[in-house]
């Protein structure tokens, strides 16, 4: 449902707030030794996590964004992983990239995520919440990473790299509370027209009693707010067989499919 100009955009906020997040992490001293990026040419970014193995943390993004494919930039990126130490990585491949060079290199195709978009104007879906949200600060870190950690069931360190960006420009951090529980956390970027909904989890034993739908609208209305046109998401495809909770609280909040962008994983070689 994207024009080629509004697809551009998306990858292009995306690839922005990954780099937020990247830069951020490494102001603290509990993140900055174990997370690493490294442009290679004009809107491509690598990131990387040295010390788990999870590839939402070990991806490059941007490749095919401005500029074809090239060997010799394959080639440099698989060379930065491998010499982190890094045992796998991907690349997701943006709408009207030729991946027949990334197959050629030995990257396999991994699976989908699912791009998508809410035009800003469309009416919200109210619903019940019995929640309260209030805006984090850097003052709920602790408490923002360990929600995240817990939600995730991740090490320590992840929710941290995701707290690292509390009161950073551009970035909007909410916490929703249950009396005097926090119990949710969301974050929103602001990327040009486009507000981004970035990382948001909540604890296990408070999950499917309306806290996400709260922390959906509740961004919504910041971007509103803050005069964008467009929300943006990416999650996991929704598949029969695999389905995605996130994707579907997505598309009941009116978001739809811009596009299913696929990710080829790299193995390399010990």
């Amino acid at each position: 449902m994207t024009n080629t100009s509004l697809s551009h955009s998306l990858e292009q906020a995306e690839l922005t707030y990954w780099q937020e997040y990247l830069i951020a992490a490494s102001t603290f001293p509990e993140t900055a030794p174990y997370f690493d990026l490294q442009p290679f040419g004009k809107e491509v970014v690598a990131g990387l996590c040295r010390e788990h193995d999870i590839l939402a943390f070990n991806r490059c993004l941007g490749l095919g964004l401005t500029t074809d494919l090239n060997p010799a930039q394959l080639k440099q990126i698989t060379a930065y992983y491998a010499q982190a130490g890094v045992p796998r990585f991907f690349v997701p491949v943006f709408p009207g990239t030729d991946p027949c060079l990334l197959e050629k290199h030995g990257f396999k195709p991994y699976n989908n995520w699912a791009k998508l978009i809410r035009r800003i104007h469309l009416p919200l879906r109210e619903t019940p919440c019995p929640f309260q949200l209030r805006p984090a600060t850097t003052a709920d870190r602790d408490t923002f990473a360990r929600i995240v950690t817990t939600a995730f069931n991740w090490p320590d360190l992840l929710g941290y790299f995701f707290a690292s960006t509390l009161e950073r420009p551009n970035w909007h951090h909410s916490i929703v509370m249950s009396g005097a529980k926090a119990v949710a956390v969301g974050a929103l970027f602001i990327h040009g027209n486009i507000g981004v909904m970035a990382v948001a989890a909540t604890l296990p034993e408070y999950r499917n009693r309306g806290a996400q739908n709260a922390l959906i609208q509740h961004r919504i209305r910041q971007a509103r707010e803050l005069g964008c046109r467009y929300m943006s998401v990416e999650t996991a495809e929704n598949k029969p067989d695999t389905p995605s909770i996130s994707c579907q609280n997505m598309l009941k909040q009116g978001f739809e499919l811009a596009y299913l962008r696929p990710n080829y994983l790299k193995i390399i070689k010990k």
